[in-house]
């Protein structure tokens, strides 16, 4: 991203998130709707850096630094009965695993955010149905 854009919310169709190349993938956190079993947010760490959340809504992507290196200092991070983290870390297998690039692009009318991977998976955080605006969304390993 550009730097004029540093430490803020990101939210647009088309970015890509710069700086995590080549670092490896300690935690992901993925918050679920428990009746939808939908997808609200994601929360990713890499070994040296931040938390980082990023999630799909009205179309767009978002993704923001959470500016904490422990899990510990993200408080609360959902207080709502209705929702429950899961680590998908051990489920997609992804423990130190490389990142090559992230990126967020159109999806027909939607977004989805991409994490490429140096073995040349994915995970990709999208909307079921990428044709209904706004849909519920899905994180998947491929």
């Amino acid at each position: 991203m550009n730097e004029e854009l540093e430490n803020q919310l990101y939210f647009l169709r088309n970015f890509v998130v710069e700086g995590f190349e080549n670092y490896m993938i300690d935690k992901i956190l993925v918050c679920e709707n428990l009746k939808t079993k939908s997808v609200i947010f994601v929360y990713l760490k890499n070994y040296g850096k931040n938390w980082q959340k990023y999630f799909l809504d009205a179309g767009v992507g978002f993704w923001e630094d959470t500016e904490t290196i422990n899990y510990s200092d993200l408080g609360d991070v959902e207080d709502d009965e209705n929702f429950i983290f899961k680590d998908y870390s051990n489920k997609f297998d992804i423990i130190d695993n490389e990142i090559s690039k992230i990126f967020c692009e159109q999806n027909e009318k939607n977004s989805q955010i991409v994490i490429e991977l140096k073995n040349r998976k994915k995970i990709i955080l999208r909307c079921i149905n990428s044709e209904v605006f706004d849909s519920e969304c899905e994180i998947v390993y491929e």
